[in-house]
Protein backbone atom coordinates (compact mmCIF):
# COMPACT_ATOMS: atom_id res chain seq x y z
CA UNK A 1 0.00 0.00 0.00
CA UNK A 2 2.77 2.39 0.73
CA UNK A 3 4.70 1.49 -2.40
CA UNK A 4 1.31 1.74 -4.53
CA UNK A 5 0.79 5.17 -2.64
CA UNK A 6 4.13 6.87 -3.84
CA UNK A 7 3.46 5.44 -7.37
CA UNK A 8 -0.16 7.51 -7.28
CA UNK A 9 1.60 10.29 -6.20
CA UNK A 10 4.14 10.24 -8.61
CA UNK A 11 1.63 9.54 -11.20
CA UNK A 12 -0.33 12.28 -10.46
CA UNK A 13 2.38 14.83 -10.54
CA UNK A 14 2.45 15.44 -7.13
CA UNK A 15 6.52 14.25 -6.56
CA UNK A 16 8.75 16.25 -4.44
CA UNK A 17 12.07 15.96 -2.95
CA UNK A 18 10.45 15.03 0.71
CA UNK A 19 8.53 12.24 -1.10
CA UNK A 20 11.26 10.34 -2.71
CA UNK A 21 13.35 10.69 0.81
CA UNK A 22 10.67 9.23 2.83
CA UNK A 23 10.07 6.15 0.48
CA UNK A 24 13.52 5.88 -0.65
CA UNK A 25 14.28 5.60 3.25
CA UNK A 26 10.94 3.65 3.98
CA UNK A 27 11.68 0.64 1.15
CA UNK A 28 15.40 0.58 1.65
CA UNK A 29 15.69 -0.26 5.49
CA UNK A 30 12.53 -2.12 5.90
CA UNK A 31 13.38 -4.07 2.82
CA UNK A 32 17.24 -4.24 4.34
CA UNK A 33 14.98 -5.72 7.73
CA UNK A 34 13.14 -8.37 5.94
CA UNK A 35 15.64 -10.01 4.20
CA UNK A 36 17.27 -10.86 7.88
CA UNK A 37 14.21 -12.85 8.17
CA UNK A 38 15.06 -16.47 7.26
CA UNK A 39 11.64 -16.89 6.49
CA UNK A 40 11.24 -13.88 4.38
CA UNK A 41 14.92 -14.19 2.61
CA UNK A 42 15.18 -12.56 -0.82
CA UNK A 43 11.34 -12.84 -1.72
CA UNK A 44 11.47 -9.10 -1.71
CA UNK A 45 13.93 -9.40 -4.85
CA UNK A 46 12.38 -12.60 -6.15
CA UNK A 47 8.73 -12.85 -5.48
CA UNK A 48 6.73 -11.38 -9.12
CA UNK A 49 4.45 -10.64 -6.47
CA UNK A 50 6.67 -8.03 -4.83
CA UNK A 51 7.91 -6.70 -7.86
CA UNK A 52 5.84 -3.40 -7.52
CA UNK A 53 7.61 -1.66 -4.34
CA UNK A 54 11.03 -2.16 -6.18
CA UNK A 55 9.56 -0.84 -9.34
CA UNK A 56 8.41 2.51 -7.53
CA UNK A 57 11.82 2.90 -5.78
CA UNK A 58 13.73 2.27 -8.99
CA UNK A 59 11.14 4.82 -11.25
CA UNK A 60 11.35 7.48 -8.68
CA UNK A 61 15.29 7.49 -8.13
CA UNK A 62 14.94 8.30 -12.03
CA UNK A 63 12.36 10.98 -11.07
CA UNK A 64 13.96 12.82 -8.67
CA UNK A 65 17.42 12.55 -10.65
CA UNK A 66 15.41 14.16 -13.30
CA UNK A 67 14.12 16.98 -11.08
CA UNK A 68 17.97 17.72 -9.83
CA UNK A 69 18.75 18.04 -13.21
CA UNK A 70 15.55 20.49 -14.50
CA UNK A 71 16.67 22.88 -11.32
CA UNK A 72 20.01 22.86 -11.76
CA UNK A 73 20.40 23.57 -15.83
CA UNK A 74 16.79 25.53 -15.45
CA UNK A 75 15.50 23.19 -18.22
CA UNK A 76 11.58 23.88 -20.08
CA UNK A 77 8.67 21.91 -19.49
CA UNK A 78 9.31 20.01 -22.67
CA UNK A 79 12.97 19.30 -22.44
CA UNK A 80 12.28 17.85 -19.08
CA UNK A 81 9.71 15.12 -20.65
CA UNK A 82 12.20 14.67 -23.09
CA UNK A 83 14.89 13.75 -20.88
CA UNK A 84 12.44 11.36 -18.54
CA UNK A 85 11.66 9.47 -21.90
CA UNK A 86 15.37 9.23 -22.89
CA UNK A 87 16.38 8.07 -19.17
CA UNK A 88 13.25 5.38 -18.59
CA UNK A 89 14.10 4.29 -22.07
CA UNK A 90 17.62 3.44 -21.20
CA UNK A 91 16.92 2.21 -17.90
CA UNK A 92 14.01 0.04 -19.12
CA UNK A 93 16.08 -1.46 -21.59
CA UNK A 94 18.65 -2.64 -19.23
CA UNK A 95 15.90 -4.01 -16.57
CA UNK A 96 14.10 -5.96 -19.88
CA UNK A 97 17.66 -7.51 -19.88
CA UNK A 98 18.32 -8.33 -16.93
CA UNK A 99 14.98 -10.34 -16.32
CA UNK A 100 15.69 -12.05 -19.43
CA UNK A 101 18.97 -12.86 -18.73
CA UNK A 102 17.54 -14.12 -15.15
CA UNK A 103 14.39 -15.52 -15.61
CA UNK A 104 15.62 -19.23 -17.59
CA UNK A 105 17.87 -19.49 -14.00
CA UNK A 106 14.96 -20.04 -12.01
CA UNK A 107 15.74 -17.12 -9.79
CA UNK A 108 12.38 -15.15 -9.98
CA UNK A 109 9.42 -17.00 -7.82
CA UNK A 110 6.14 -17.86 -9.40
CA UNK A 111 3.06 -16.02 -8.87
CA UNK A 112 1.05 -17.85 -6.36
CA UNK A 113 -2.97 -19.44 -6.97
CA UNK A 114 -4.05 -17.08 -3.99
CA UNK A 115 -2.81 -14.11 -6.04
CA UNK A 116 -3.92 -15.19 -9.07
CA UNK A 117 -7.63 -15.88 -7.98
CA UNK A 118 -7.03 -12.18 -6.88
CA UNK A 119 -6.90 -11.07 -10.69
CA UNK A 120 -8.85 -14.11 -12.42
CA UNK A 121 -12.16 -16.05 -11.53
CA UNK A 122 -12.02 -18.14 -8.66
CA UNK A 123 -12.76 -21.47 -9.95
CA UNK A 124 -9.79 -21.16 -12.42
CA UNK A 125 -6.37 -20.49 -10.90
CA UNK A 126 -5.27 -24.16 -11.15
CA UNK A 127 -5.02 -24.78 -7.56
CA UNK A 128 -7.75 -27.59 -6.58
CA UNK A 129 -7.41 -26.45 -2.63
CA UNK A 130 -7.70 -22.64 -3.69
CA UNK A 131 -10.90 -23.55 -6.73
CA UNK A 132 -12.89 -25.34 -3.15
CA UNK A 133 -12.23 -23.29 -0.59
CA UNK A 134 -15.68 -20.91 -0.23
CA UNK A 135 -13.74 -18.14 1.48
CA UNK A 136 -11.96 -17.39 -1.77
CA UNK A 137 -15.14 -16.72 -3.55
CA UNK A 138 -16.28 -13.16 -4.60
CA UNK A 139 -18.06 -10.60 -2.04
CA UNK A 140 -21.63 -10.56 -1.79
CA UNK A 141 -22.99 -6.86 -0.98
CA UNK A 142 -24.95 -8.58 1.96
CA UNK A 143 -21.00 -9.99 3.33
CA UNK A 144 -19.92 -6.17 3.48
CA UNK A 145 -23.47 -5.47 5.12
CA UNK A 146 -22.65 -8.11 7.91
CA UNK A 147 -19.33 -7.04 9.17
CA UNK A 148 -19.63 -3.56 8.18
CA UNK A 149 -22.74 -2.75 9.73
CA UNK A 150 -23.76 0.94 9.31
CA UNK A 151 -20.39 1.55 8.45
CA UNK A 152 -20.63 1.04 5.01
CA UNK A 153 -23.33 3.42 4.14
CA UNK A 154 -20.98 6.05 6.12
CA UNK A 155 -17.96 5.23 3.88
CA UNK A 156 -18.78 6.28 0.35
CA UNK A 157 -19.42 9.92 1.88
CA UNK A 158 -15.70 10.37 4.09
CA UNK A 159 -14.12 8.64 1.01
CA UNK A 160 -16.08 11.93 -1.09
CA UNK A 161 -15.41 14.46 1.40
CA UNK A 162 -11.36 13.67 0.72
CA UNK A 163 -11.61 12.55 -2.72
CA UNK A 164 -13.58 16.37 -3.24
CA UNK A 165 -12.29 18.80 -0.05
CA UNK A 166 -9.73 17.16 1.69
CA UNK A 167 -6.74 15.60 -0.75
CA UNK A 168 -3.23 16.24 -0.01
CA UNK A 169 0.00 14.58 0.05
CA UNK A 170 -1.18 12.34 3.09
CA UNK A 171 -5.04 11.89 2.45
CA UNK A 172 -4.88 10.59 -0.35
CA UNK A 173 -2.85 7.74 1.30
CA UNK A 174 -6.77 7.16 2.25
CA UNK A 175 -8.31 6.79 -1.23
CA UNK A 176 -5.69 4.55 -2.50
CA UNK A 177 -6.53 2.19 0.76
CA UNK A 178 -10.09 2.42 0.03
CA UNK A 179 -9.56 1.81 -3.80
CA UNK A 180 -7.04 -1.38 -3.20
CA UNK A 181 -9.17 -2.93 -0.22
CA UNK A 182 -12.39 -2.87 -2.03
CA UNK A 183 -11.02 -4.19 -5.20
CA UNK A 184 -9.23 -7.47 -3.04
CA UNK A 185 -12.32 -7.45 -1.19
CA UNK A 186 -14.83 -7.85 -3.76
CA UNK A 187 -12.62 -10.77 -5.09
CA UNK A 188 -12.52 -12.97 -2.15
CA UNK A 189 -14.63 -12.60 0.71
CA UNK A 190 -11.97 -13.37 3.21
CA UNK A 191 -10.54 -10.33 2.75
CA UNK A 192 -13.07 -8.59 4.03
CA UNK A 193 -11.37 -7.87 6.64
CA UNK A 194 -8.95 -5.63 5.05
CA UNK A 195 -11.83 -3.42 4.74
CA UNK A 196 -12.59 -2.52 8.59
CA UNK A 197 -9.41 0.05 9.76
CA UNK A 198 -9.94 1.66 5.94
CA UNK A 199 -13.85 1.55 6.65
CA UNK A 200 -13.53 2.99 10.66
CA UNK A 201 -10.69 5.86 9.08
CA UNK A 202 -13.26 7.11 6.38
CA UNK A 203 -16.73 6.75 8.47
CA UNK A 204 -14.98 8.53 11.20
CA UNK A 205 -13.84 11.15 8.65
CA UNK A 206 -17.14 11.60 7.75
CA UNK A 207 -18.94 11.86 11.25
CA UNK A 208 -16.04 14.12 12.52
CA UNK A 209 -16.39 16.45 9.41
CA UNK A 210 -19.66 17.19 9.98
CA UNK A 211 -19.99 17.31 13.80
CA UNK A 212 -17.19 20.26 12.64
CA UNK A 213 -19.41 21.77 10.91
CA UNK A 214 -22.70 22.08 13.39
CA UNK A 215 -19.87 23.19 15.60
CA UNK A 216 -18.73 26.08 13.25
CA UNK A 217 -22.06 27.29 12.51
CA UNK A 218 -23.55 27.04 16.30
CA UNK A 219 -20.23 28.54 18.21
CA UNK A 220 -18.48 30.37 14.90
CA UNK A 221 -15.22 28.24 15.61
CA UNK A 222 -13.96 24.72 15.63
CA UNK A 223 -10.94 23.03 16.08
CA UNK A 224 -9.08 20.02 14.37
CA UNK A 225 -7.06 17.40 14.99
CA UNK A 226 -3.81 19.49 14.96
CA UNK A 227 -5.14 22.13 17.32
CA UNK A 228 -6.78 18.75 19.79
CA UNK A 229 -3.12 17.45 19.67
CA UNK A 230 -1.63 20.25 20.77
CA UNK A 231 -4.09 21.01 23.74
CA UNK A 232 -3.25 17.31 24.79
CA UNK A 233 0.50 18.16 24.48
CA UNK A 234 0.84 21.13 26.64
CA UNK A 235 -0.19 21.19 30.32
CA UNK A 236 -1.69 22.59 33.18
CA UNK A 237 -2.28 26.67 33.03
CA UNK A 238 -0.47 26.54 29.13
CA UNK A 239 -3.15 24.43 28.36
CA UNK A 240 -6.31 26.82 29.55
CA UNK A 241 -4.16 29.82 27.65
CA UNK A 242 -3.47 27.56 24.55
CA UNK A 243 -7.25 26.90 24.74
CA UNK A 244 -8.51 30.52 24.78
CA UNK A 245 -5.88 31.27 22.08
CA UNK A 246 -6.69 28.69 19.46
CA UNK A 247 -10.82 29.52 19.66
CA UNK A 248 -10.10 33.29 19.98
CA UNK A 249 -7.61 32.64 16.67
CA UNK A 250 -10.57 30.60 15.02
CA UNK A 251 -13.07 33.39 15.51
CA UNK A 252 -10.50 36.32 14.28
CA UNK A 253 -10.08 33.65 11.25
CA UNK A 254 -14.43 32.65 10.57
CA UNK A 255 -14.64 36.96 10.81
CA UNK A 256 -11.66 37.69 8.67
CA UNK A 257 -13.10 35.84 5.96
CA UNK A 258 -16.40 37.27 5.89
CA UNK A 259 -14.75 40.89 5.78
CA UNK A 260 -11.68 40.13 3.59
CA UNK A 261 -14.52 39.54 0.62
CA UNK A 262 -15.30 43.54 1.10
CA UNK A 263 -11.52 44.66 1.09
CA UNK A 264 -11.75 45.83 -2.14
CA UNK A 265 -13.14 49.65 -3.00
CA UNK A 266 -14.07 51.44 -5.11
CA UNK A 267 -14.84 54.58 -5.93
CA UNK A 268 -18.70 54.24 -4.65
CA UNK A 269 -17.22 53.11 -1.29
CA UNK A 270 -14.98 56.12 -0.76
CA UNK A 271 -17.66 58.30 -1.45
CA UNK A 272 -19.34 56.72 1.45
CA UNK A 273 -16.64 56.70 3.43
CA UNK A 274 -16.29 60.64 2.79
CA UNK A 275 -20.06 61.43 3.11
CA UNK A 276 -20.09 62.13 -0.30
CA UNK A 277 -22.80 59.70 -1.03
CA UNK A 278 -25.67 58.44 1.63
CA UNK A 279 -24.52 54.85 3.05
CA UNK A 280 -25.99 51.97 2.37
CA UNK A 281 -28.09 49.44 4.65
CA UNK A 282 -26.91 46.77 6.55
CA UNK A 283 -26.60 43.50 4.29
CA UNK A 284 -29.31 40.82 5.68
CA UNK A 285 -26.74 38.73 6.66
CA UNK A 286 -24.97 41.03 9.20
CA UNK A 287 -28.35 41.62 11.58
CA UNK A 288 -28.71 40.23 14.16
CA UNK A 289 -31.59 38.95 13.83
CA UNK A 290 -30.66 36.93 10.75
CA UNK A 291 -27.39 35.73 13.10
CA UNK A 292 -29.67 34.36 15.57
CA UNK A 293 -31.56 32.64 13.32
CA UNK A 294 -28.93 30.91 11.53
CA UNK A 295 -27.67 30.17 15.12
CA UNK A 296 -30.61 28.46 15.84
CA UNK A 297 -31.02 26.58 12.69
CA UNK A 298 -27.38 24.92 12.98
CA UNK A 299 -28.14 24.08 16.40
CA UNK A 300 -31.51 22.35 15.70
CA UNK A 301 -29.61 20.65 13.00
CA UNK A 302 -27.41 19.47 15.09
CA UNK A 303 -30.29 18.30 17.62
CA UNK A 304 -31.81 16.16 14.77
CA UNK A 305 -28.82 14.52 13.82
CA UNK A 306 -28.20 13.59 17.06
CA UNK A 307 -31.44 12.34 17.98
CA UNK A 308 -31.72 10.42 14.69
CA UNK A 309 -28.17 8.79 14.86
CA UNK A 310 -29.05 7.13 18.31
CA UNK A 311 -30.83 4.00 16.96
CA UNK A 312 -28.18 3.25 14.73
CA UNK A 313 -25.03 4.37 17.26
CA UNK A 314 -27.08 1.57 20.04
CA UNK A 315 -27.66 -1.07 16.96
CA UNK A 316 -23.74 -0.49 15.97
CA UNK A 317 -22.43 -1.34 19.32
CA UNK A 318 -24.73 -4.35 19.81
CA UNK A 319 -23.91 -5.61 16.64
CA UNK A 320 -20.01 -5.29 17.24
CA UNK A 321 -20.31 -6.55 20.71
CA UNK A 322 -22.21 -9.62 19.04
CA UNK A 323 -19.39 -10.08 16.20
CA UNK A 324 -16.30 -9.98 18.73
CA UNK A 325 -18.50 -12.44 20.97
CA UNK A 326 -18.91 -15.05 17.75
CA UNK A 327 -15.24 -14.53 16.23
CA UNK A 328 -13.82 -14.97 19.36
CA UNK A 329 -14.13 -18.63 19.88
CA UNK A 330 -10.88 -20.64 18.36
CA UNK A 331 -11.43 -22.44 14.97
CA UNK A 332 -9.82 -25.21 16.09
CA UNK A 333 -11.67 -25.80 19.26
CA UNK A 334 -15.33 -24.59 20.03
CA UNK A 335 -18.11 -25.43 22.33
CA UNK A 336 -21.75 -26.62 21.35
CA UNK A 337 -24.80 -28.24 22.70
CA UNK A 338 -26.16 -31.46 22.26
CA UNK A 339 -29.73 -32.38 21.89
CA UNK A 340 -30.03 -32.31 25.63
CA UNK A 341 -28.72 -29.06 26.20
CA UNK A 342 -25.19 -30.81 27.82
CA UNK A 343 -22.26 -28.59 26.47
CA UNK A 344 -19.50 -30.28 24.86
CA UNK A 345 -16.28 -29.36 23.54
CA UNK A 346 -15.39 -30.59 19.84
CA UNK A 347 -11.78 -31.00 19.25
CA UNK A 348 -12.36 -33.03 15.86
CA UNK A 349 -10.00 -30.59 13.87
CA UNK A 350 -6.93 -30.91 16.75
CA UNK A 351 -7.37 -34.75 16.35
CA UNK A 352 -6.97 -34.40 12.66
CA UNK A 353 -4.21 -32.53 13.13
CA UNK A 354 -2.56 -34.60 15.25
CA UNK A 355 -3.26 -37.86 13.09
CA UNK A 356 -1.36 -35.99 10.62
CA UNK A 357 1.40 -35.26 12.23
CA UNK A 358 1.62 -39.21 13.67
CA UNK A 359 1.21 -40.39 10.17
CA UNK A 360 3.60 -38.37 8.23
CA UNK A 361 6.98 -38.50 8.00
CA UNK A 362 9.35 -35.48 9.35
CA UNK A 363 10.89 -34.66 5.89
CA UNK A 364 7.36 -34.70 3.71
CA UNK A 365 6.96 -31.63 2.07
Amino acid sequence: LVGAHAGTMVLLGRHSSKLHAAYSSFYFVGTALATRVPVVGLSPLRSLEQMGPLLVFLGMQLVEYCERIRTRDNLSRNKVWLLRIRLFGAVGVLVVGIVMALLPTGFFGPISSRVRGLFVKHTKTGNPLVDSVAEHQAAKPEAYQQYLDIVVRIVPIGFGLIALAFTNDASSFLLVYGLAAYFFSHKMVRLILLTAPIASSLGGIAVGRTAAWCMEGICGWYLDVWDVWGLLVDGGHDNVVSAAAVVEAKVVSNDSKIKGKSKKVDSDEVGELTGDRPTSPTPIRNQWFFLLATKFAWLYLSLFLYKESQPYIKSFQSTCQQMASAMSHPSILFKAQTRDGQTILVDDYREAYWWIRDNTPEDSR
